[in-house]
């Protein structure tokens, strides 16, 4: 048997040396590999590596308990460690390649069992929505787990909010010291669950943000939060950031017009430091903005303000001294500070710091305060390390009270927040013709002094929201009502300061770079909300705290939208603006060849429920995506009538009040739309809207500039038009279709606001006409098309008094667009919007200094393939602007470029012919 065994070795031995021999004398001894000559992909199509993707990063996996778990790479570890220690800290880690790259930051682990199922998902880009009061997050970077029970359903989810790391870079730069301290982080948790009854759908959310400290253990730890605190020499506990020397307390004009604000008797500290005198000083939000912007305040977010501290420890203020009457008082842009300074020896001692003050009228109060981060003496007069948080109202009067009949103490605190929570009972009843909707939530935000004696002591601020909307369909009508109460301190957002947030953006390596920096925009804050404001409802939040285009770095767009609500709704939900389909910084309305389609907002017909003169569908409130608007509480009736197949006609009555505002909005209204097709002549949309307003109540917005000299985002304020009026809106929108290949479309606008007699506006009567004509015709020889268009505009505003600016435009764009099938995949498409011998025209009847003519072309080859069953196309082309005004003084806006470009785009679907 053994020499069997050998001689097979031996034949084995030797077949397998003649073979490799055969194979090495077939290469003839050259170094030269043949596999490496040209190869041409013109029909074969290129051949891609086979290799796997993770060939070089495989490594044998195992468990905390030393069990093997597969080969692989870890994607995704979070961990919190706990204790006095270097190691404590928050750490997420997410692999570059692996987890952005091959995954596309989403990995999701599905289980089921007969009638139950679960699906686990990490991603940097979660859609999840609770309900609109507690949980409404596009784009929630974090965990969630999903569980389907029959008829209960089930979600948890959890994420560091503040420091979320969208690559291990992230986690190096922090390791580096760019952000030293991991050791506080932000966290957010909650669940959703509901039961389903047939159509009865009821559900309760809990919802919670808060602050951790991994230097102390998990029982000091608390879903109310904690500061973040470290420890001194003689191991006592310090707060990061340091407790206030001064609290400022603000009293302003809750209603800025109406001639009557504040009234404010007394104010003053309750307990041990009650001794204590405020200095007062006044202040007026229309004054200049002081040279060198001391305060370090001069590129903060809108509505974000702080105290003009600099300038008060500079002594520039004088103190004020009380009326005659014995009170002071702040009316319209006025306002009150009173500057209380904390004693040394008992800043880090305190427990709470407790206010009450006798006011009376229209009042609003708010707290700031005024510290210094690094350990300074006593007797320190520089004012380089001072640091100041943003005013946080605290409380107000109910409505608009002018006759001193409210006078009272008003009690409050101050703190600085450390957590909040949201708890939710939602009840729905959906079947074919009633339906109930209905949800009441309450948010706790809670707060600490920042100091040692006050970091096991909460302050707990409590607010509501609720409504509940009812429909009912008869067989031609559906009635419907709704009520809502908002309280004017019910929110869904977080606000928390931390010096280390600097690094998000301050470090030229940092990853969410802004600029200015994010202390000089930002004051080192972060408003973390459980609600997006997503008007548009795309992929992206319209406010992100890391708003990616605000800087050009690799992340830039990833987080706050670079496309949404500015300028308008994305209606037919195809991930664009409506307006701007391209996705640039132009509305389509303003830019050659896109504008044939697309008209300015003040040429559409919309709703217009908050009376601000601007369709809601176009308009952006920069708040969270609540039902209703906070402050406000109200009750809407209304009745849908459908007389014919071809009409309906609706009528309503909506009440609105501000709880701490004190505006009313009060409408009775009647719409009439019709809708009939002549074909084959044409399609008639006609509607008209009735209405009688009473509205005080300021909604500003926000919209792109329609001036044709600049272009950008820009903050609208409401002019308060209707006031007391009878507003009549009146729409027709005709489209001829009768001769073949021609399409003609005609658009008419009419409004008319007739403006009572009040306190604060004359009578008058103002009139707005808005009319757009197009039209093209399409023709075709062989495999060249040709399609010649225009589009005029005309836009007249006016009112019968002479008190408004007048407004009187005009707009002509001639258009001639040719393309050539050169393949069937390949096409070549010229241009041109504006000829030497028509060009485009803008023509201002008011003042012609604006007056423009212009002209663009555009050459380009277009290729639509496929690619791995992928659709590609490839753009490539060249574009000219000329744009000359017609003042010759104005040669400065004189506009002559040019554009070339190649674009390569690849459809994330699979291409299916």
């Amino acid at each position: 048997m053994q020499r069997l065994l050998i001689a097979f070795y031996l034949v084995s031995l030797s077949v397998s040396v003649a073979y490799g021999q055969r194979l090495y004398y077939d290469t003839g001894l050259l170094r030269f590999d043949p596999a490496l000559q040209y190869e041409n992909y013109a029909r074969e199509g290129i051949k891609p590596y086979t290799a796997g993707a993770f060939s070089s990063y495989n490594r044998p996996q195992f468990d905390e308990l030393g069990n093997y778990l597969i080969d692989g790479r870890q994607l995704f570890h979070l961990e919190e460690r706990r204790g006095q220690d270097r190691a404590a800290g928050s750490r997420l880690e997410k692999m570059t390649y692996a987890y952005q790259s091959f995954t596309g930051r989403l990995v999701i682990g599905y289980d089921s069992y007969q009638d139950w199922a679960s699906r686990l998902i990490v991603g940097d880009r979660i859609r999840t929505k609770f309900t609109s009061l507690t949980l409404d997050m596009v784009a929630m970077n974090g965990i969630r787990w999903d569980w389907d029970m029959n008829k209960t359903l089930a979600t948890f989810i959890t994420s560091r909010v503040d420091w979320p790391n969208y690559s291990d870079r992230d986690n190096d730069l922090r390791d580096r010291g760019l952000n030293k301290d991991q050791r506080w982080a932000t966290y957010l948790i909650g669940g959703h669950i509901e039961r389903r009854f047939g159509a009865l759908r009821i559900g309760g959310n809990y919802v919670n943000q808060h602050r951790v400290n991994s230097l102390i253990s998990w029982g000091e730890n608390n879903l109310k939060g904690v500061h973040p605190t470290g420890l001194a020499a003689d191991n006592s506990r310090v707060m990061q950031g340091g407790s206030p020397f001064l609290v400022v307390v603000k009293f302003s004009d809750g209603t800025d017009l109406d001639g009557n604000g504040a009234r404010v008797f007394d104010v003053g500290i309750e307990g041990d430091l009650q001794h204590i005198k405020p200095v007062i000083t006044r202040h007026d939000t229309n004054d200049p903005p002081p040279l060198g912007n001391p305060n370090r305040d001069g590129a903060f977010l809108p509505g974000k303000s702080v105290p003009p501290f600099v300038q008060f420890l500079r002594g520039e203020f004088p103190q004020m001294q009380p009326s005659e009457q014995g009170f002071f008082e702040a009316d319209g842009t006025e306002y009150l500070l009173y500057w209380f300074e904390i004693p040394h020896e008992q800043r880090r001692q305190i427990e709470t710091l407790q206010f009450k003050a006798l006011v009376a009228n229209d009042y609003q109060i708010s707290v700031a305060d005024v510290f210094r981060p690094a350990p300074v003496s006593q007797n320190s007069t520089g004012l380089t390390e001072e640091r100041v948080t943003f005013f946080r109202p605290v409380a107000a009067a109910s409505g608009n009270v002018q006759d001193l009949s409210n006078l009272k103490w008003v009690a409050f605190e101050y703190g600085r927040p450390t957590g909040r929570s949201l708890a939710s009972l939602r009840v729905d009843f959906i079947s074919k013709d009633f339906q109930l909707r209905s949800e009441f939530a309450r948010s706790f935000h809670f707060l600490q002094y920042p100091g040692a004696g006050g970091l096991k002591k909460w302050q707990t601020e409590k607010s509501n929201a609720y409504f509940v909307n009812l429909k009912k369909k008869f067989r031609d009508i559906s009635l419907g009502a709704e009520y809502f109460n908002m309280d004017p301190g019910y929110s869904t957002i977080l606000s928390i300061r931390e010096q280390s947030y600097g690094t998000y953006g301050d470090h030229r390596n940092a990853p969410f770079s802004i600029n200015p920096s994010f202390g000089g925009r930002y004051n080192y804050y972060l408003d973390l909300s459980t609600v997006d404001d997503n008007d548009d409802k795309d992929r992206r939040p319209d406010f992100h705290f890391l708003q990616g285009n605000d800087h050009p770095t690799p992340f830039s767009g990833e987080f706050g939208d670079d496309n949404g609500i500015f300028p308008g709704q994305d209606l037919d939900q195809d991930g664009r603006s409506d307006i701007n389909q391209n996705g640039n910084e132009i509305p389509d309305y303003q830019e050659a060849f896109f504008l044939y389609d697309v008209d300015p907002p003040e040429f559409d017909y919309g709703e217009d429920l908050n009376n601000n003169n601007f369709m809601d569908h176009r308009e952006d409130d920069r708040d969270p995506d609540y039902p209703y608007d906070v402050d406000q509480k109200g009750y809407h009736l209304f009745a849908d009538i459908n007389p014919h197949p071809k009409a309906k006609i609706t009528l309503g009555h909506y009440d609105t009040r501000q709880i701490w505002g004190g505006g009313k909005s009060r409408s009775n209204y009647g719409e009439l739309h019709y809708r009939q097709s002549l074909y084959p002549y044409a399609v008639l949309d006609i509607a008209n809207k009735l209405k009688q307003v009473k509205d005080d109540i300021r909604d500003d917005y926000a919209r792109f500039n329609t001036s044709q000299t600049y272009t950008g985002v820009i903050d609208i304020e409401d002019e308060l038009w209707m006031r007391d009026s009878i507003v009549n809106v009146a729409y027709i929108d005709a489209t001829f279709l009768k001769i073949k290949n021609l399409n003609l479309n005609n658009r008419l606008k009419y409004t008319a606001n007739f403006q009572r007699s009040t306190s604060f506006q004359e009578e008058d009567l103002i009139e707005e006409w808005a009319w757009v004509l197009r039209g093209n015709y399409s023709l075709r020889w062989g495999s060249m098309q040709v399609k010649p268009q225009f589009k005029y505009m005309a836009f007249v505003r006016d009112d019968r008094e002479k008190r408004l600016p007048p407004i009187s435009e005009r707009f002509f764009y001639p258009m001639l667009l040719v393309g050539f099938d050169l393949t069937p995949n390949t096409n070549l498409q010229l241009g041109a919007q504006g000829f030497p011998f028509l060009q485009s025209t803008f023509r201002d009847k008011i003042n012609d200094r604006g007056d423009f003519d212009s002209e663009d072309y555009l050459i380009q080859l277009t290729n639509n393939t496929d690619y791995n069953g992928h659709q590609l196309s490839l753009n490539l082309g060249y574009q000219k602007e000329i744009k000359m005004p017609r003042d010759t003084t104005r040669t400065y806006d004189d506009i002559n470029r040019s554009l070339l470009f190649i674009r390569l785009i690849m459809g994330l679907e699979p291409f299916k012919g």
